[in-house]
This record gives structure tokens, sequence and C-alpha cells, in this order.
């Protein structure tokens, strides 16, 4: 990281603070399964027990591969490597590390004794992020059909002459039948499969505005409160063979409003304290020295994917829904199967018409989102002095108190009618725990 930043205070009056910071990502080269492997330099065998169905064993302990293993290919072949099968995933020698740009600008002000207030704006820009296709993968099929060839229509799936037939060897997926696919013939590298690439492509921008409230410890009471306004927008780079594909919108990470509050409280009450000062002893071990803690979150949900056998749904209406959310469930149908309360209106959704259609729709819908978050825990806690230096401490938790349901997002594929606007998960319940812990 390097940046500058000042802090300028002028008097009682507000504070200012601003800054700039640039981080890399190092976790793309260190995370485990992370970078990708070449079929070249590794193989997979497998163990054949037995040729007659057990009747007799063929490896052995002794001797696990009787016909040997098969060789490692390696570079030894050029660019004939694994002609007429799949090349595997390639890792851009161009490759640079991804990094992010960061602006704040922020204003403070104390507004009394033990109380602060805080404005921030917050910039980030994220530059040669790795993508590909789908945020798992992380890789660019390089022998995708040009959409170019789109209009021929199934036609691309016709069965034509191989010309790779006796030429690649037997075992390989394109020397092994006298026809192939027209599409096949008509990719980038037909000799091959697949070849996938592993590069930059992606980049992100993120903009909020932050709001914070701090009020210190006084009269046993302290509280954080902080909300957040934002909006994260992502370039897609879906493909590098169809540029056209690419989409610049709403990242699937978007929350918009987030609110946090966490307070801390420890109860006027016992000896010394504004209620039961005088209390006995045995009535102050009972109800004094107790503190009470809680925090609560509210959160927007994430945008809404969508998908179909053929691509990406077409949207013909704005499919958002009023409402709470338990009365969007989905759970309600009719004689025929049909879902009468689903999350959002199904019929805003068609089919493109066969798979052969570029999807115009964007990746995510901003209007379109999973249920947001709202969840209340709370804590109390006392200690207790059992010895000179033994001190028992008693505390019970409750997450969730409210058991407020926390709803999983809806079915989005509409290929799949019966689960299509349907909320089939809801997670955390309420859990409360006990708890004593001894320190000395």
């Amino acid at each position: 990281m390097c940046g500058r930043g000042g802090t300028v205070k002028g008097g009682p009056g507000p504070v200012l603070r601003g800054g700039y910071s640039l981080f890399y990502t190092s976790g793309t080269y260190n995370q485990e399964n992370a970078l990708p492997t070449s079929s070249l330099w590794g193989l997979n065998a497998t163990i054949v027990g037995s040729l007659d169905s057990g009747a007799t064993p063929y490896a052995t302990v002794r001797n696990p591969f009787p016909a040997g293993l098969p060789p490692v290919v390696g570079a030894s072949k050029g660019i004939l490597s694994r002609l007429g099968d799949s090349i595997g995933t390639i890792f851009d020698q161009n490759a640079v590390v991804p990094y992010n740009q960061q602006w704040t600008f922020g204003v403070q002000q104390q507004v009394s004794q033990d109380l602060v207030v805080e404005a921030s704006y917050i910039h980030i820009l994220s530059l040669k992020g790795f993508g590909g296709a789908t945020a798992a993968a992380r890789e660019y099929d390089l022998n995708e059909l040009s959409d170019a060839y789109l209009s021929l229509g199934t036609s691309l799936l016709t069965r034509v002459p191989n010309p790779f037939y006796r030429i690649f060897p037997a075992t390989t997926s394109l020397g092994a039948a006298s026809t192939v696919t027209r599409q096949q013939l008509l990719l980038t590298y037909p000799q091959f499969t697949s070849v996938t690439l592993y590069t930059n492509a992606n980049s992100g921008n993120y903009n909020a505005l932050q709001l914070r409230a701090d009020k210190r410890m006084r009269g046993g009471l302290t509280l954080l409160w902080n909300y957040t306004f934002s909006k994260q927008l992502e370039r897609n780079a879906i493909s590098l063979v169809n540029p056209g594909r690419n989409i610049s919108g709403i990242s699937g990470l978007d929350r918009t409003h987030v609110m946090n509050l966490a307070a801390v409280y420890e109860l006027p009450m016992g000896r010394g304290k504004r209620f039961l000062a005088g209390a006995s002893r045995a009535l102050d071990l009972l109800v004094g020295g107790w503190t009470v803690s809680s925090s609560v979150r509210l959160a927007s949900g994430t945008p809404l994917q969508f998908s179909h056998p053929n691509g990406r749904p077409l949207r013909t209406c704005n499919a958002s829904k009023g409402g709470p959310v338990g009365s969007r469930l989905g759970d309600l149908r009719d004689a025929s199967g049909k879902v009468l309360n689903p999350y959002f209106d199904t019929s805003c959704f068609a089919p493109l018409p066969n798979q052969f259609t570029v999807p115009p729709e964007p990746i995510f819908f901003g209007e379109l989102r999973a249920p947001g978050r709202r969840q209340v825990d709370a804590a109390v806690w006392k200690s207790f002095q059992i010895w000179e230096r033994v001190q028992l401490q008693a505390r019970a938790e409750a997450a969730n108190l409210t058991n407020t349901p926390q709803f999983g997002p809806p079915g989005t594929n509409l290929g799949n009618a019966s689960a299509f606007g349907v909320i089939q998960t809801a997670s955390t319940p309420r859990i409360v725990q006990l708890a004593f812990r001894a320190t000395c």
C-alpha cells in the first residue's frame, strides 16, 4: 500500500480528512487452486482392479499399473500437443496483479463532550481483475463460437465430414469419429475441443456515502451507529471472442443500504448505582453489576440474476412487486400447480427463441433484489468475584433475538417453472446460549 493523507483542524470547528491509497491484490496468487494448471504437465491414471469382473486380480499393490502410466506430454510436441482434445487452461503471460485505487474524503464534528458525528465519501476503482464467463470459473473460452455464425441456427449442430478423422489419434475426441458438428469447424481453434484463458479483464467501481455517530461511555451507555449508502458497478467481460457481449452494470455484490447499531449499557442497579443503591449484599449479588449489549443490522438485498437454457431470458416489464416478503414466498399454488404468490412478477420474463440468440439483458437487475437482512442480536453478562484472584463471568447471548426469518433469494431459473419466483430457504433462527467463564 502507498498513499498520502492529511488532517486539517481549525479551532473548535470540524475536522477534515482526505487520502488516497493503492492496494495490490496478492490473494489471487497465494490461494489454493487459484491459478489454472495445464493438462500437458499432469495426468490422471485410474487403477484397474480386474479385467474379468473381479474373477482374477489385475492390479496389485506391488504393480498397480501393469500396462504402465501414460506419458506426460509437456512441451515435447510443441503446438501439436493435445491435438483433438482440450488444451486446458492457459495463463496469460502478460497478466498483471489486480489492484484497487481508493479515494476518501470526510468531515468529523464533535457535537458534545461524548458525541462525535462523521460523514465520509469513498470511491474505490478496481482494475485488472481476473474474470470469466462466471465468477466461479474466472476463465475465458477462446474457442467460443463467433456471434457472426449464430444466424446459421440449428445447422451449426449438423454433422459434417470430419477432416481430422484418421489424422488425429483415435483416442482423442476429434479423431474418433468420421463426422463432426459444423460448429466445431467454425471455431478459432477447431483442432481443439476447448481452449480457455486466465487473464485480466474485469474492473469495478464503488461509490459510497458513509455516516457515523459515536457516543462514548457516559452514564454507563455506549452507542455506535453507522450507515452506508452505496452503489457498486462492474464491467463484466463475459467474452474475449465476442466483445459485444461484455456488459457494464450493477454488481452482484451491491447493497444499496447498510445500517448497523451497537449499544453497551451498564445497568444502573445495585450498590453505588442510581437504583437500589442501598441494596443488601445478597440483593446486590443478584441484580447489581449486569451489562447489556445489543446490535442491529439492516441491509438491502443483492441484485438478482436470471437464467434459462437458451440464455438470459427477456424482460418484458418491470417485475418488481411490493409488500412484505412473507406474502411473496411462492408457497401458494392453484390446482394446476401454478404459483399464486411469487416473489416477483413471473409473467414479465420470456425465454429467448433459441440458443443462437445473443441475450440483450444485463447480468444483474438492480430493481429486482433478494430479500434484505434484518437481525437483532443481544447479550447480557455479569462478573462475580469468587476469591481474591478468581472471577466468574455468567453470560447469555441470543443471535436473531426477534427470531426474524432471513429469507434466501428466490428461484431465478426460468427453465424451472416450479421454483421460479419461489423462496425455498430461510436461515438463522433464534439461537440462545449460556456460558460461564472463570478467570484468575
